[in-house]
């Protein structure tokens, strides 16, 4: 058992007003038990001004980090749509509604999901829809895409990013043309490379591709999911990795679910590709039968499911909905919900091999209720949350993941200890 240090936190939160600098606090003892009590850092909240504008943030939405910093989209109280990031102890503006697009006509208006590595920042936006990738680099923002691209044997127009994943300097993207072609490409040392379109062959299967949702990289190696009408063609909804140059089939709606035979896999969400293994969420038994599963090469093992038999806190309980966030090694971040505590979500943490419930829906953080764990991310020894609070404001927090017994840390911000009611 981990012992609880006695560290007491009464100070209040500093709120980052007009350029958000985050302050940087003493060196700090933390430690954490079988209880979990993580510290959190608050980032930023609703109610203090957005560096680069004349309004306060009101919502956060999706948000990424690399173990050290983060990016998150936000929208003011005047309704003014952005991407932010921090960066050496500050919160930093990368675009907003107020700033022209790029080497393109008006401003900004439409933002996907920031993803953040090092001192650049991936994210799609446009006018009218997510039509155009940027890459922010020093307070400079390109553009990296906008112009027709090869789809299905015919150059279109991108008119939608369905996912990006951007790891080290390299970039994955799934995409839609205007002419209805799908992709899913590399940029890889700054080079366009297809790994498979409507005119690819399905690898397992027969036919070709019909379309694409999500894409997680490493390197040249990519994951993604492929979907498709199923009525008589389970192989077009899968789950495919291209590695070593070439697609090869995961799993599709053909496959055995490893340890629950007699099912097949019916969805796949949540890949993530770390090295050349992939992890995934898959369902089977209609969406009932849920699990995180990985895939090195040498075939499917389970990692946790919503059988009994691989809850791991114990007290009869289950998962009953299972989300993938992120994974790190061997170390995962999962969120969802189990019986011990029905209609809370929650973020779990596997870390050395051991689960932990990091944060649930009515903890209490600094004296409020958490009342909705709007979005998670995870990379390195580093969590980072967009929660909604009772009393109604938003804040993004971080949490550093503890090692196994009680390590010095240095936290920048606001430090929080979460308790449950």
């Amino acid at each position: 058992m981990l012992l609880r240090a006695s560290v007491s936190l009464k100070a209040g939160l500093c709120r980052c007003q007009s350029a958000c600098v985050i302050l940087l606090w003493s060196l700090i003892l933390i430690a954490a038990d079988e209880c979990n009590a993580y510290v959190f850092t608050r980032i930023v909240d609703s109610g203090v001004m957005a560096p680069g504008g004349t309004a306060n943030y009101l919502h956060f939405g999706h948000i990424s980090t690399d173990g050290k910093d983060i990016a998150f989209w936000s929208v003011n109280s005047n309704g003014i749509r952005g991407a932010y990031r921090t960066l050496n102890g500050s919160v930093e503006l990368i675009a907003d509604g107020n700033m022209p697009i790029p080497t393109g006509s008006g401003n900004f208006q439409e933002f996907g999901p920031p993803y953040v590595q090092g001192n650049k920042v991936v994210f799609a936006g446009g006018i009218s829809s997510t039509s155009m990738l940027f890459i922010n680099e020093g307070n400079h923002t390109t553009r990296l895409l906008g112009d027709p691209v090869m789809l299905s044997g015919t150059f279109q127009t991108i008119t939608r990013f369905n996912d990006i994943s951007f790891v080290g300097d390299d970039i994955g993207i799934s995409v839609q043309g205007d002419a209805g072609g799908d992709g899913v490409f590399l940029i890889v040392d700054g080079s366009l490379e297809l790994v498979a379109d409507d005119a690819t062959g399905i690898p397992g299967g027969s036919g070709n591709f019909f379309g694409f949702q999500e894409v997680s990289n490493y390197g040249s190696n990519i994951a993604f999911t492929a979907i498709g009408p199923v009525i008589g063609r389970p192989d077009r909804n899968g789950l495919y990795a291209y590695r070593n140059g070439s697609i090869e089939l995961i799993a599709n709606n053909a496959t055995p679910v490893p340890q629950a035979s007699v099912n097949l896999f019916q969805g796949f969400n949540n890949p993530i590709m770390q090295g050349s293994t992939v992890y995934f969420m898959g369902q089977y038994i209609n969406g009932v039968g849920q699990g995180i599963f990985r895939d090195d090469g040498s075939g499917i093992v389970p990692e946790i499911t919503t059988a009994p038999v691989t809850f791991p806190f114990g007290g009869g309980g289950r998962f009953t909905s299972l989300s993938l966030v992120g994974a790190d090694d061997d170390n995962l971040v999962v969120n969802g919900f189990d019986t011990l505590v029905p209609g809370a979500e929650s973020v779990y943490l596997r870390y050395n091999g051991q689960w932990h419930v990091v944060i649930r829906d009515n903890d209490i953080i600094d004296g409020v209720m958490v009342v909705d764990i709007k979005n998670v991310a995870f990379d390195g020894d580093m969590i980072a949350l967009a929660l909604k609070m009772a009393d109604g404001s938003e804040a993004i927090y971080t949490v550093v993941v503890p090692e196994p017994a009680s390590v010095a840390i240095t936290i920048l911000g606001g430090l929080i200890v979460i308790r449950r009611r």
